[in-house]
């Protein structure tokens, strides 16, 4: 299957978390922390939680990418997912 053939597809369905563009994302309460998938670029997605006063696992983003562009992000909305990788639940401040 090439690029072209799943361009446009979705990686996961919406969740309801999410902007569109550099400045819709600013200010957003999120961390993320680097990691590898089957050699391509992911990180665990983290949401700032108030009531915890921390940052709770939320998904595992993998990167799909066609030169240095990102082509499209798989979101993977588990805390099994992100304790695969051997991430905390939450990160602290």
């Amino acid at each position: 299957m090439s690029a072209r053939d799943v361009s446009g597809r979705p990686g996961a369905p919406p969740a309801g978390l999410g902007c569109a563009g550099i400045d819709a994302c600013r200010g957003a309460a999120l961390a993320l922390v680097p990691v590898r998938a089957n050699g391509q670029l992911a990180f665990g997605g983290y949401l700032w939680n108030d009531e915890t006063g921390a940052f709770v696992a939320h998904s595992i983003e993998v990167l799909t990418l066609r030169g240095a562009l990102i082509e499209e992000v798989t979101a993977f909305l588990s805390l099994d997912a992100v304790r695969h990788f051997g991430l905390p639940d939450a990160i602290p401040t």
